[in-house]
């Protein structure tokens, strides 16, 4: 899809899913799963993807970008549309 235009003179970013709360998570104390086999999580997306925003705006020229494609997939996707007002800020 990258290699054809007007992709091709695009460039990516790619963050991968984060802990399964799209990336909207921001609490304090982790989550200790009541099942033997569920880890601690510790729902920091949010704090995760406004680092990852900056970093974007700050180090790798997006502060100059004039079109901004935002996408995902699966859940993913639900991710794209619970934030697409406040990426859409940030890139104002």
């Amino acid at each position: 899809m990258f290699d054809t235009p007007p992709f091709d003179e695009f460039n990516v970013a790619y963050a991968m899913y984060c802990d399964g709360g799209s990336w909207s998570g921001n609490i304090d104390v982790p989550y200790n799963g009541t099942a033997a086999n569920i880890s601690v999580l510790h729902y920091r997306g949010r704090p995760l993807l406004d680092t990852f925003l900056d970093d974007l705006f700050e180090n790798r020229g997006m502060d100059s970008a004039e079109t901004v494609v935002y996408s995902g997939c699966s859940a993913g996707g639900l991710t794209t549309y619970l934030h697409a007002d406040y990426i859409a800020e940030r890139v104002h």
